[in-house]
């Protein structure tokens, strides 16, 4: 995770200049999420967003709990905010899949989700390029 702040005004403007500055393989976005609000603003500061759909998100959170529970390399680097959303995350059923369910969860889970739809973005969208892994939240 590096950034966090209250509120999504600073989201907009913070996500072009990590795109400008990183170069990352995908900023990934679900506007069917709260996230999804600001959508129209992350474009407009020249965002370039890739859009997830129902699908996507399910395929997301099965990424990652395999990824967390097989062992396969995936390091949780002990950020208390991710911590946190990984204690009071719960899941509900999309279709024939889960997702986290940020209605009912005990905490904020946002890091968690961002982090499971940088693994999706990851996944979906890498390259061969060597990068620097980054998740922000709002």
């Amino acid at each position: 995770l590096v950034l966090s702040g209250p509120g999504t005004a600073w989201v907009p403007a913070a996500l072009a200049a990590l795109q400008n500055k990183r170069k990352p393989c995908a900023i990934v976005l679900d506007p069917g999420s709260p996230a999804g609000s600001i959508l129209a603003d992350v474009e407009a500061a020249g965002v370039i967003v890739t859009s997830m759909s129902t699908r996507d998100v399910a395929q997301a959170y099965g990424m990652i709990y395999d990824a967390a529970t097989s062992g396969n390399g995936m390091a949780h680097l002990g950020q208390s905010e991710l911590t946190l959303a990984i204690q009071g995350a719960g899941s509900r059923k999309v279709g024939l899949g889960e997702a986290w369910d940020q209605r009912n969860a005990a905490t904020d889970i946002t890091p968690l989700v961002a982090a499971t739809n940088a693994l999706w973005g990851l996944a979906t969208k890498g390259s061969d390029v060597e990068s620097e892994p980054w998740v922000m939240f709002a």
